[in-house]
């Protein structure tokens, strides 16, 4: 087990802006995978824009807003159910609902998945079936390519643990 300092990796992270077409380095730069537990992991990250939809089969996802603010929006029993967060907020996002976040600005978010990502989808509505795209598929393509921009990871390379 490693002791992780928020403290210390915080300040490694380089913000970035999923409207400008980014990079998997600049992915990498911007996120910190922290831990794996059960079969998901623990990650912060620095970022402003709008991610893909994103949907969580087995496991609710735990959120914690360090800095900034994000509205998350969910899609449940066929509405749209937004919740705008701040500085210190905590949010359980449940299992088997798609989701995805907005941050006009940069948002630092500690995320916490205990299970494995689940797909995401570039549609208006993912319950569609539409764009459905695996997050470990895009994470195995030749990097540059068009689709591996475009999705924001769960996480990015482990973090120098604090021994």
């Amino acid at each position: 087990m490693d002791i992780q300092s928020l403290g210390q990796v915080l300040p490694t992270l380089v913000p970035l802006d999923l409207a400008n077409n980014p990079t998997p380095e600049q992915f990498h730069s911007a996120f910190c995978d922290l831990g794996q537990m059960d079969r998901g992991s623990a990650s912060v990250g620095i970022w402003q824009g709008q991610p893909p939809w994103e949907f969580h089969q087995e496991g609710d996802e735990f959120l914690l807003v360090l800095q900034g603010e994000v509205t998350i929006t969910l899609l449940l029993n066929g509405s749209r159910k937004t919740y705008p967060l701040v500085k210190d907020s905590v949010f359980i996002v449940p299992a088997k609902v798609w989701h995805r976040s907005h941050a006009e600005q940069p948002v630092t978010l500690l995320s916490v998945l205990a299970s494995l990502h689940g797909p995401v989808s570039y549609a208006e509505d993912p319950r569609t079936g539409e764009q459905l795209v695996s997050v470990e598929d895009i994470m195995e393509e030749t990097q540059g390519s068009e689709t591996s921009r475009r999705i924001q990871p769960t996480s990015g390379e482990s973090c120098s643990p604090i021994v």
